[in-house]
């Protein structure tokens, strides 16, 4: 097993992580975590009810390299096993638009704790030094962020 996976299985150990799943905040989806597929990982988070929206978004993440490498994923259809469809991708009118959004990249979200989009935004660093990815974060870390902006007064599924 690498040493990347087995730091992931333990990061899921953490407290904070699993305070997320008693409150229903998130999970992995494959709850026995064989991680057959490793490094990529679906994750579910809860969303706020608005709209006969979803109760959650599940997410493919890519934790090549973790937790050295910032990971990186894309909203997923965990019933057709693929990307999720644009259309479906969370909306909202200023900060859950920005994050999401496959205009910019169908495979990435706009974010600073986001491997694809941490290239280029260096400015991020000083400017959400909390968001930006460092060795010392866990999975959490991107859940945390992820559960924040699916729950804010900004997001609204059309």
């Amino acid at each position: 097993m690498s040493i990347d996976l087995l730091t992931f299985r333990k990061d899921l150990e953490e407290a904070n992580f699993q305070i997320g799943i008693d409150k229903g905040m998130w999970n992995v989806a494959d709850e026995n975590l064989q991680c057959s597929t490793w490094p990529k990982v679906i994750i579910w988070i809860k969303a706020a009810s608005k709209n006969d929206g979803p109760e959650r978004y599940y997410f493919n993440f890519d934790l090549t390299g973790y937790p050295n490498t910032a990971p990186t994923c894309c909203p997923w259809s965990s019933v057709k096993d693929e990307r999720l469809p644009d259309e479906l991708w969370p909306k909202g009118i200023k900060v859950v638009s920005s994050v999401f959004n496959p205009g910019w990249n169908k495979t990435a979200l706009y974010a600073p704790c986001d491997r694809v989009a941490m290239i280029g935004h260096e400015n991020w660093k000083s400017e959400f030094p909390h968001l930006w990815w460092n060795p010392s974060f866990t999975i959490e870390k991107y859940l945390n962020f992820l559960y924040r902006i699916l729950n804010s007064s900004d997001y609204a599924n059309s």
